[in-house]
């Protein structure tokens, strides 16, 4: 990150998978990260997925008193020809 805490990182979307359970989870990533006193593991959502309105996971945070749009990531600008770009705010206090 930098010293503001903002980060950047690339990397291919990833697709569609099946878990266990027999459903297919929709494309997300995974974020693990830590702080001298906690860590913090969550899943960033791709908005338009038709997929994400059945994931197990996303469709019970409004159950558990937590807002599912904070996992959706938005769409950003970009000027690289074909390149998807999006934002992800992941907050951490100290």
């Amino acid at each position: 990150t930098a010293d503001d805490g903002s980060y950047i990182f690339r990397t291919i979307k990833p697709g569609p998978y099946p878990e266990p359970s027999g459903t297919i989870r929709p494309p997300h990533i995974h974020f693990d990260l830590s702080h001298a006193d906690y860590r913090l593991v969550t899943q960033m959502y791709f908005p338009g997925e038709s997929l994400n309105q059945n994931d197990i996971l996303l469709s019970t945070l409004a159950a558990r008193r937590r807002n599912p749009a904070t996992v959706i990531c938005k769409p950003a600008e970009t000027s690289e020809p074909g390149v998807l770009a999006f934002t992800f705010d992941i907050v951490m206090l100290a």
